[in-house]
């Protein structure tokens, strides 16, 4: 197993405890997070300079990818709790940093 230390991404997502909540507390937790992240990169843009939607536009393909896997999960009404439940965890794991990957 490859692991990539994000301390600071490790930090962010250790200080929650997602063991204790539901999957629709945290489909719902992350579907929040990641529109306050997509709404902070768009308040990034700065319409004096042409280059930093690019660079903003580069930044938001992974929360859109996240958000697209969310709605595939929500739509999918034949996984299993246990499935659901390693779908959601693969998504935290993507959004809020790389933690460690197999």
């Amino acid at each position: 197993m490859t692991k990539l230390d994000n301390t600071p991404g490790k930090a962010h997502f250790k200080q929650f405890d997602f063991s204790q909540w539901t999957l629709e507390q945290r489909l719902y937790f992350l579907e929040m997070a990641i529109e306050k992240r997509v709404k902070c990169l768009r308040d990034k843009i700065n319409p004096e300079v042409p280059a930093s939607a690019g660079i903003i536009y580069n930044r938001l393909r992974l929360p859109y990818q996240c958000q697209k896997c969310i709605d595939v999960l929500k739509a999918n009404q034949q996984l299993t709790d246990q499935e659901r439940e390693a779908e959601i965890r693969h998504i935290e794991i993507r959004f809020f940093g790389a933690l460690e990957t197999k």
